[in-house]
């Protein structure tokens, strides 16, 4: 998992290459949440993108399977 200590919403985040799941743990509370069917390019662009929750927001939350 990547800690995201500039994020105000996400605490941290990672990926499973193999089985092509993102994971991530919000500030707000310990559950971890998995999505599925994620492109690594997907995940490579949450890595690079300044704003974490804005691209979560924007390019992952409802759009993949948990």
């Amino acid at each position: 998992m990547i800690p995201t200590p500039e994020s105000s919403n996400i605490d941290c985040f990672g990926y499973d290459e193999l089985e092509k799941i993102l994971y991530v743990k919000f500030k707000s509370g310990d559950t971890v949440y998995s999505y599925k069917n994620v492109s690594e390019k997907v995940f490579e662009d949450m890595k690079a993108t300044k704003s974490k929750g804005s691209f979560y927001h924007k390019n992952i939350r409802g759009k993949f399977k948990g």
